[in-house]
């Protein structure tokens, strides 16, 4: 089960990085980030530590205006992800 949890979350980063665009996010550092925080998958530490992870790469790289951003970060927060207090941008 938890390695059904890791897969998705890992198909939902690369679906998030592969359409990152605009121009106020820096595509190239939030990639970077995102494929930085994807390597620590497996590392011990908890989904939803990794998935706010995620979110800072998305946030401090001015992405949270992209599309579909709040319907992942929403996605996140509900079922089967359940990490409810990551923030949001």
């Amino acid at each position: 089960m938890k390695a059904a949890k890791v897969t998705m979350v890992v198909g939902a980063l690369l679906l998030v990085a592969s359409s990152l665009q605009g121009c106020g996010c820096d595509t190239d550092k939030a990639n970077t980030c995102i494929t930085d925080v994807t390597k620590k998958v497996g590392s011990g530490k908890t989904l939803c530590d990794l998935v706010k992870e995620l979110l800072g790469c998305v946030k401090d790289n001015s992405c949270c205006d992209e599309d579909g951003m709040k319907k992942v970060i929403d996605s996140w927060k509900a079922a089967p992800y359940n990490c409810k207090d990551i923030g949001s941008c």
